[in-house]
């Protein structure tokens, strides 16, 4: 793991990000084992997390690369792992320019997501950070977007640690398009909550219930406009 809590000053590394973006770049497809490339993705993750959006002129190449390394690395999930942290910077980095990774972007949040598929014993943890930036980062809800929360009935029936960041995602999608978003999957919700409330901490049933909160006043600014928003 690479340690990223060391001084850096960007400013002074900004003259020479291209070239050293560039050789990582190229370091991570010539290296064949996946260690090696974990650290050439952390290291990358690190100078992406670094500089923000000055990282934008010079990630091309690395984009169009990525999906092919995510099929490549079908059989080793530590390997998938790395990738979507590299995403998740990626996507901070891009900011609404996100939105052009989508065909990629979304089926792996769709996989890293659905408890029914194998790998998200290891890649759910990464996975949801991603859902949750890439929401962040989104200018508007896309269908794609929208489907992809198909995923989190299941999610919620895990209770698991993670409940805090799939109620974070839950709001991020309230905020993005309330009306669309409970329109087609406000109901489902309800009996989630339900049945969450029965199982879960306390800090877990005022999760539940700030996120309720959140349905209603937005539910309620909606009549106040206008708007046709189904419970």
């Amino acid at each position: 793991m690479i340690d990223c809590s060391f001084s850096f000053r960007t400013e002074q590394f900004l003259p020479y990000l291209e070239c050293i973006f560039g050789l990582l770049f190229q370091l991570l497809q010539q290296v064949n084992e996946c260690d090696s490339k974990m650290q050439v993705l952390h290291v990358i993750s690190c100078v992406i997390e670094r500089v923000s959006i000055q990282i934008r002129p010079y990630v091309g190449c690395l984009v169009q690369y990525l999906p092919l390394l995510w099929k490549q690395s079908e059989e080793h999930n530590m390997l998938r792992c790395a990738i979507l942290t590299t995403l998740i910077h990626l996507v901070q980095g891009l900011g609404a320019e996100s939105r052009n990774l989508y065909p990629f972007l979304l089926p792996v949040i769709q996989l890293s997501t659905d408890v029914s598929q194998p790998p998200h014993v290891y890649l759910l943890e990464d996975g949801l950070e991603l859902w949750l930036v890439t929401l962040e980062n989104s200018p508007a809800l896309t269908p794609e977007l929208l489907r992809i929360f198909q995923n989190m009935s299941a999610l919620l029936e895990l209770s698991s640690e993670n409940v805090r960041t799939c109620f974070q995602i839950i709001n991020a999608y309230t905020y993005l398009s309330a009306t669309e978003f409970l329109q087609n999957y406000g109901e489902g919700l309800c009996r989630s909550f339900c049945e969450l409330l029965k199982d879960i901490t306390n800090e877990g049933q005022v999760q539940v219930l700030k996120s309720d909160e959140l349905k209603l006043r937005v539910e309620m600014e909606a009549r106040c406009r206008g708007d046709d928003l189904q419970p």
